[in-house]
């Protein structure tokens, strides 16, 4: 897919949000985050719906807004859209659920949810899901949730049922922040990328949408 031009709305937690960039006086430097190097890198429009916190699964017990509620307020003229989350449902989410949920407050249902809503929103272009990182604790978690891998399963589980493609950055982008040497090169807090972190997100994320 030619991108220059191109409007792609990244719906995203913290991450696409641009946490883990340098934040003199709090204020991130944007122009490192994965975004903006896409854009940069391809001249096309890139959309930020990125919000530090959120999850797919609704949270009854949290005022911050679910993927599924955010995605309603997305400009309805992109080209692409581009999904990546998973792993504050990780943090936070106490049902996995079952393949058959439809209701938003599982993670299987609401990315079905999800998926299902941002099809239908954007019938005529591609919509892309993003696995989550590997995180440093991603095998430790509250019951009754699940490790890391769980949420990751279900999401490559419901794009292959939407027919959706997948950047799996948790199996492909050679950053494991339990290992103490990609944890300080590519992401200190064990959590978000750092520069480094966003430079080969970024490019990951620019040759997959080429590709398409």
């Amino acid at each position: 897919m030619e991108l220059k031009g191109k409007k792609i709305n990244f719906l995203g937690d913290s991450i696409t949000a641009g946490v883990g960039v340098p934040e003199p006086d709090g204020v991130l430097q944007m122009e490192y985050a994965f975004i903006s190097l896409v854009a940069e890198k391809t001249g096309a429009i890139c959309r930020n719906y990125g919000k530090g916190g959120t999850s797919i699964v609704k949270l009854t017990w949290s005022e911050r807004v679910d993927f599924n509620y955010r995605a309603d307020q997305m400009d309805r003229d992109a080209d692409l859209v581009v999904i990546f989350g998973g792993t504050n449902d990780f943090g936070h989410c106490e049902r996995i659920g079952n393949p058959t949920d439809r209701t938003i407050d599982t993670f299987y249902g609401a990315v079905y949810s999800l998926f299902y809503k941002v099809v239908e929103m954007f019938p005529n272009c591609p919509v892309v899901v993003i696995t989550p990182f590997h995180r440093h604790g991603e095998n430790l978690f509250r019951v009754p949730g699940a490790p890391l891998a769980e949420y990751r399963r279900v999401l490559l589980e419901m794009a292959e049922e939407f027919s959706l493609p997948v950047l799996d950055v948790w199996a492909e982008s050679g950053i494991q922040p339990q290992l103490a040497q990609h944890r300080e090169q590519f992401m200190p807090d064990g959590l978000h990328p750092n520069i480094r972190g966003h430079a080969r997100l970024a490019d990951m994320i620019v040759k997959f949408l080429e590709e398409l």
